[in-house]
């Protein structure tokens, strides 16, 4: 792909940031297009596995990452409702140099990520929700329900697990209910006590009570508010919006007491006095016939996703962003495209294939997926017959 072309990212999270600066390195132009009318502080947290980490640092932003993140403790914990230990167990190493996972604040990665795409100039505007796509013999141009528009050579969809961009080239593809929901929420020290935030800062504790599961950590090493939890649960038919992502927060929080008016230990008081709360319903998508269409490629949630506790997800996200551009800087885009799929596809299928449904399989827990990502910049990818 020539330098003087251009790509539209739509989407302007973590996958949508990444690729733009991944493009950039590559040596492509990229504008961001977010639906939301303004940098949204939204999410909880997440884990950045090993080869995630290792792709922030190619990038220059390693060192930002570790002061801004705790690593996985590499124990975890198993307690009753009424805060009775069941088990414990040493988690493994991702990989052969035992590098931990971290735990890390959506905010502070999309921040340290929408720094590091300013400093490369590249453009993120917001308010820009897509509408419609038109494929062209030489571009792609993206409608927005502003009405305004934007034209470029690719567009690269990293617009999430409910995507515009994959439901307009892929309309007879649905989203699948998991029959799973999950609230993430944030809360601060002053709920817990001594023991309970030493146990948190050197273990990974879930409490768990009939279907219910309730994992805290910690996610920032020195910020006031620096303990997170994820509660999962299951449900045979999707909760309508209404009763769930759209309830107020306070009558969300009403319905989260409730669920846990039995409950003893630090769980109910962590969800009562947590400021943040994000209820999400988990999907996954139908099986794709490719991972992009003519000028169009997918990334991130957008063709893959993942349960909440895999870790995987932002991960998954950065290797597509990487491995994506390399493609691009070496390829035309039929090409480039053809092996983003090639290449990438299987591994991840194996990869979720083997990823336990929520906390359902604790052996399968201890034996967490190990594949193989190389994140070589300078390597090319020019076969040849001779």
């Amino acid at each position: 792909m020539s330098s003087d072309e251009h790509v539209l990212i739509i989407g302007g999270g973590i996958a949508g940031v990444a690729m733009s600066i991944c493009l950039d390195k590559a040596g492509i132009h990229s504008t961001v297009y977010e639906g939301y009318p303004h940098h949204k502080h939204a999410g909880a947290s997440f884990v950045v596995a090993p080869n995630g980490q290792r792709i922030l640092q190619s990038l220059g932003l390693g060192a930002e990452l570790a002061a801004n993140s705790v690593p996985d403790p590499g124990r975890i914990r198993f307690f009753s409702s009424i805060d009775e230990e069941i088990a414990s167990f040493h988690l493994p190493p991702q990989n052969a140099t035992g590098t931990p996972d971290v735990c890390v604040e959506r905010a502070e990665l999309l921040r340290i990520l929408l720094g590091e795409a300013a400093r490369r100039g590249i453009q993120v505007h917001y308010g820009k929700r897509l509408f419609s796509l038109e494929q062209g013999p030489q571009s792609v141009t993206a409608h927005f329900e502003d009405g305004s528009q934007a034209t470029g050579s690719l567009l690269i969809g990293a617009d999430g697990a409910k995507s515009r961009v994959r439901s307009a080239l892929f309309p007879h593809v649905q989203l699948q209910h998991k029959k799973t929901w999950a609230v993430y929420g944030k809360g601060s020290a002053d709920c817990l006590t001594a023991e309970e935030r030493e146990l948190i800062e050197k273990e990974l504790v879930v409490y768990e009570k009939d279907g219910l599961n309730v994992l805290l950590y910690q996610d920032h090493p020195t910020k006031p508010e620096n303990y997170a939890w994820l509660l999962t649960g299951k449900t045979e038919r999707k909760i309508p919006s209404k009763n769930f992502e759209h309830k107020p927060k306070d009558e969300l929080r009403a319905d989260l007491a409730k669920l846990f008016a039995d409950w003893t230990g630090p769980v109910p008081r962590m969800v009562a006095t947590s400021r943040a709360l994000t209820p999400v319903q988990l999907f996954r998508i139908g099986r794709l016939p490719s991972w992009s269409s003519g000028r169009v490629a997918l990334i991130g949630d957008a063709v893959h996703t993942t349960n909440p506790i895999s870790g995987l997800g932002v991960t998954l996200a950065l290797e597509d962003a990487l491995h994506l551009s390399r493609m691009l800087r070496e390829h035309d885009y039929q090409d480039a495209f053809f092996y983003y799929c090639a290449d990438r596809q299987p591994q991840v299928d194996e990869i979720l294939e083997a990823i336990p449904d929520l906390f359902d399989s604790i052996t399968s827990l201890l034996s967490w997926p190990e594949y193989a990502f190389p994140i070589d910049w300078s390597a090319n990818d020019d076969a040849s017959l001779v």
